[in-house]
């Protein structure tokens, strides 16, 4: 397991795994939880999204996709 993904908030980091997983790559969330600490812990960074390590380079292409703002939202 790798970790190929530090997302902002929870949203975000469920948002990402649900991209990689619709390109095939099944994806772990790490430390979701831990925001019910808020005020006690800082408020970002504690989600992790791990892959296996075969899939990461595979991974990266995808999170590289997002942060470069080609995944939208279709006017359908």
């Amino acid at each position: 397991m790798v970790i190929v993904y530090t997302a902002n908030d929870y949203i975000e980091g469920n948002l990402v795994k649900g991209l990689l997983e619709s390109q095939g790559i099944d994806t772990y969330v790490n430390g979701e939880y831990l925001q019910g600490g808020i005020g006690e812990l800082m408020p970002m960074g504690h989600i992790k999204l791990s892959v296996e390590d075969e899939d990461e380079s595979a991974a990266q292409r995808v999170i590289e996709r997002y942060e470069n703002g080609e995944f939208q939202i279709g006017d359908d």
